[in-house]
């Protein structure tokens, strides 16, 4: 099963970050894949209400070992995840990914530029770093931040199975 975390509870059409998270669910829907919205109790009750057919978990779930333990990756798309999810995916050995694009891309790029220490919290737990074509410009100064793979992914737009 696929994780991917989920942020507010908008329109999915309110910022590009969500409207990619939602196309890139359904890709991985339509490959078989298993993807499933980790979320908040209040974005979990919004799925519910506007997009009943979304799977989901929700944070406080995954502190749970043998809801944790079904998920063989967790992608961190548009939040990180909260603790203390990070030290038992790292004890359960479930890959985490963290998604550089837009506000995340940016600001990462801007703090390092600063030299400034703190760059994310928690980055230690993260596997490898994604990143659509658009930054394939910044892909060794988060390679270098992190110092962890840093992989350019296929844009998600405007998917068609």
């Amino acid at each position: 099963m696929i994780g991917i975390t989920f942020g507010t509870n908008t329109s999915m059409f309110c910022d590009g970050m969500r409207k990619h998270c939602f196309t890139f669910y359904k890709q991985l829907c339509s490959m078989n894949l298993q993807p499933v919205f980790i979320c908040t109790e209040d974005i979990a009750k919004w799925l519910d209400k506007d997009h009943k057919n979304i799977e989901y978990k929700t944070y406080s779930s995954l502190n749970n070992p043998h809801i944790l333990q079904q998920f063989d990756v967790i992608i961190e798309w548009e939040v990180f995840l909260p603790n203390p999810i990070p030290h038992l995916c790292q004890k359960h050995s479930i890959k985490v990914i963290r998604m550089n694009c837009g506000n995340l891309f940016h600001s990462t790029h801007e703090r390092f530029l600063k030299n400034n220490n703190f760059i994310y919290p928690n980055a230690t737990y993260v596997s490898e770093h994604w990143g659509s074509p658009q930054h394939i410009h910044g892909r060794n100064i988060i390679q270098t931040i992190y110092n962890k793979p840093v992989i350019t992914i296929p844009f998600t737009y405007n998917f068609t199975p």
